[in-house]
Protein backbone atom coordinates (compact mmCIF):
# COMPACT_ATOMS: atom_id res chain seq x y z
CA UNK A 1 0.00 0.00 0.00
CA UNK A 2 1.50 3.64 -1.34
CA UNK A 3 -1.02 5.41 0.07
CA UNK A 4 -2.08 7.35 3.51
CA UNK A 5 -0.18 9.41 5.90
CA UNK A 6 3.50 8.78 5.68
CA UNK A 7 6.63 10.74 7.76
CA UNK A 8 9.45 9.12 6.39
CA UNK A 9 12.87 8.88 8.60
CA UNK A 10 15.96 11.12 7.66
CA UNK A 11 17.43 10.09 4.40
CA UNK A 12 14.47 8.08 2.77
CA UNK A 13 12.30 8.83 0.13
CA UNK A 14 8.71 9.23 0.47
CA UNK A 15 8.11 6.87 -2.31
CA UNK A 16 9.65 3.72 -0.77
CA UNK A 17 7.44 0.83 -0.03
CA UNK A 18 9.41 -0.38 2.94
CA UNK A 19 7.76 0.09 5.81
CA UNK A 20 11.08 0.52 7.70
CA UNK A 21 11.94 3.41 6.24
CA UNK A 22 8.94 5.73 8.01
CA UNK A 23 8.99 7.10 11.50
CA UNK A 24 5.12 6.67 11.07
CA UNK A 25 2.43 5.38 8.11
CA UNK A 26 -1.10 4.51 8.73
CA UNK A 27 -0.88 1.61 6.60
CA UNK A 28 0.72 -0.18 9.62
CA UNK A 29 -0.42 -0.19 13.10
CA UNK A 30 2.74 1.69 14.93
CA UNK A 31 1.69 0.37 18.37
CA UNK A 32 1.54 -3.25 18.89
CA UNK A 33 -0.07 -3.97 22.23
CA UNK A 34 2.37 -6.64 23.88
CA UNK A 35 0.84 -7.74 27.15
CA UNK A 36 -0.61 -5.58 30.72
CA UNK A 37 1.04 -6.22 34.22
CA UNK A 38 -0.29 -5.27 37.18
CA UNK A 39 1.62 -5.25 40.77
CA UNK A 40 0.91 -3.70 43.37
CA UNK A 41 3.03 -1.33 46.53
CA UNK A 42 1.91 -0.70 50.25
CA UNK A 43 2.96 2.44 52.26
CA UNK A 44 3.50 2.01 55.70
CA UNK A 45 4.36 3.87 58.22
CA UNK A 46 7.69 2.28 58.61
CA UNK A 47 8.01 1.97 54.76
CA UNK A 48 7.33 5.36 53.12
CA UNK A 49 9.77 4.97 49.70
CA UNK A 50 10.68 1.97 47.35
CA UNK A 51 11.45 1.22 43.87
CA UNK A 52 9.13 -2.40 42.00
CA UNK A 53 10.38 -4.06 39.49
CA UNK A 54 8.61 -5.14 36.97
CA UNK A 55 10.54 -7.96 34.01
CA UNK A 56 9.76 -8.67 30.81
CA UNK A 57 11.83 -10.90 28.42
CA UNK A 58 11.20 -8.89 24.72
CA UNK A 59 14.90 -7.96 24.58
CA UNK A 60 14.22 -4.63 24.13
CA UNK A 61 12.95 -1.40 25.73
CA UNK A 62 8.91 -1.61 24.77
CA UNK A 63 6.94 1.74 24.84
CA UNK A 64 5.18 1.46 28.27
CA UNK A 65 2.28 3.26 29.55
CA UNK A 66 2.01 3.08 33.74
CA UNK A 67 -1.13 3.29 35.45
CA UNK A 68 -1.21 4.32 39.38
CA UNK A 69 -4.52 3.48 41.38
CA UNK A 70 -4.73 3.96 45.26
CA UNK A 71 -6.94 0.89 46.47
CA UNK A 72 -10.64 2.09 46.04
CA UNK A 73 -9.65 5.51 44.13
CA UNK A 74 -8.83 6.44 41.00
CA UNK A 75 -6.71 5.62 38.22
CA UNK A 76 -4.10 8.02 36.85
CA UNK A 77 -1.59 7.80 34.24
CA UNK A 78 1.99 8.58 34.47
CA UNK A 79 2.82 11.03 34.94
CA UNK A 80 0.26 12.49 36.97
CA UNK A 81 0.23 15.99 39.11
CA UNK A 82 -1.83 14.63 41.81
CA UNK A 83 -3.39 11.22 42.99
CA UNK A 84 -5.47 10.51 45.77
CA UNK A 85 -4.91 12.04 49.19
CA UNK A 86 -2.87 9.72 51.93
CA UNK A 87 -3.77 9.71 55.41
CA UNK A 88 -1.02 10.81 57.64
CA UNK A 89 -0.73 9.87 61.33
CA UNK A 90 -0.91 14.41 61.48
CA UNK A 91 -2.85 16.87 59.84
CA UNK A 92 0.31 17.54 57.44
CA UNK A 93 1.51 18.21 54.12
CA UNK A 94 1.31 14.80 52.27
CA UNK A 95 3.90 13.89 49.57
CA UNK A 96 2.65 11.06 47.11
CA UNK A 97 5.04 10.98 43.73
CA UNK A 98 5.60 7.84 41.32
CA UNK A 99 7.82 7.10 38.40
CA UNK A 100 9.10 4.87 36.63
CA UNK A 101 12.24 3.95 34.18
CA UNK A 102 11.83 1.29 31.32
CA UNK A 103 14.93 -1.13 30.34
CA UNK A 104 15.83 -3.91 27.99
CA UNK A 105 14.96 -6.73 30.54
CA UNK A 106 12.54 -4.92 33.23
CA UNK A 107 10.47 -1.46 34.35
CA UNK A 108 11.18 -0.04 37.61
CA UNK A 109 8.02 1.86 39.38
CA UNK A 110 9.64 3.98 42.46
CA UNK A 111 7.35 5.72 44.49
CA UNK A 112 7.21 8.04 47.42
CA UNK A 113 4.31 8.40 49.86
CA UNK A 114 5.30 10.44 53.29
CA UNK A 115 4.38 13.25 55.39
CA UNK A 116 5.74 16.27 56.13
CA UNK A 117 5.65 19.60 58.23
CA UNK A 118 8.49 22.07 58.38
CA UNK A 119 11.27 20.09 57.72
CA UNK A 120 10.09 17.29 60.00
CA UNK A 121 8.81 13.81 58.57
CA UNK A 122 6.25 11.59 59.65
CA UNK A 123 4.71 8.43 58.46
CA UNK A 124 1.74 7.46 56.85
CA UNK A 125 -1.34 6.59 59.00
CA UNK A 126 -1.89 2.97 58.19
CA UNK A 127 -0.98 0.27 55.20
CA UNK A 128 -1.78 2.02 51.75
CA UNK A 129 -2.49 0.26 48.56
CA UNK A 130 -1.25 1.40 45.57
CA UNK A 131 -2.28 -0.74 42.32
CA UNK A 132 0.46 -0.61 39.64
CA UNK A 133 -0.85 -1.50 35.65
CA UNK A 134 1.93 -1.54 33.04
CA UNK A 135 1.14 -1.96 29.23
CA UNK A 136 3.90 -2.68 27.10
CA UNK A 137 3.37 -1.90 23.06
CA UNK A 138 6.22 -2.64 20.71
CA UNK A 139 6.55 0.48 18.50
CA UNK A 140 8.24 -0.92 14.93
CA UNK A 141 5.93 -0.35 12.07
CA UNK A 142 5.06 -3.80 10.63
CA UNK A 143 6.03 -5.93 13.11
CA UNK A 144 4.70 -8.01 15.49
CA UNK A 145 6.08 -9.74 18.83
CA UNK A 146 7.55 -12.46 18.74
CA UNK A 147 9.37 -12.05 15.68
CA UNK A 148 9.19 -14.45 12.73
Amino acid sequence: MSRGIKFAKDGKTIASTNPDDYNFWTAYPPLNFLEKKSTTVTAKPSVKSGTKVVSHSYGFSPVVFVEVQKQGGTKYLLPAQEFDYIACDFGLYQVLQFGYSVFDSKVEVYWTADCALMGSSYGVLYDQVFNIYLYFYLWELGKTFPFS
